[in-house]
């Protein structure tokens, strides 16, 4: 391969790499502030919001499912580096993270 292209992959798995342990740290922030003072900060069980918002116990379990997802993102970048196998792995990962995204936009616009 050229040695071009084998550089730009390690930039964008790093890249993606630091994207998914920020993710994985807002998250983490995010349910720390809900556990702290809930009804001043979210609409728990306001509006039509999805599953996410109808209780406080939902609200953390989907950040943690967002926490797995991220970790899980950290982890196969890690582990491409090494292994040029998981780049489909990333790939995968990235594509899956936008089309939930750009669901969640269209359900909520």
């Amino acid at each position: 391969m050229d040695k071009r292209f084998n550089v730009t992959i390690k930039i964008l798995l790093v890249l993606w790499m630091v994207f998914c342990i920020g993710g994985a740290i807002v998250m983490c922030d995010d349910i720390s502030s809900a556990l702290n003072d809930p009804e001043r900060l979210y609409p728990i069980g306001m509006g039509s919001l999805g599953w996410h918002y109808e209780s406080l116990q939902n609200y953390i379990i989907s950040g943690g499912i967002w926490v797995s997802w991220f970790a899980l993102g950290a982890i196969i970048s890690i582990s491409a580096w090494k292994y040029p196998k998981y780049r489909t792995y990333v790939l995968l990962h990235y594509i899956a993270t936008c089309i939930y995204v750009i669901w969640i936009n269209s359900q909520y616009s």
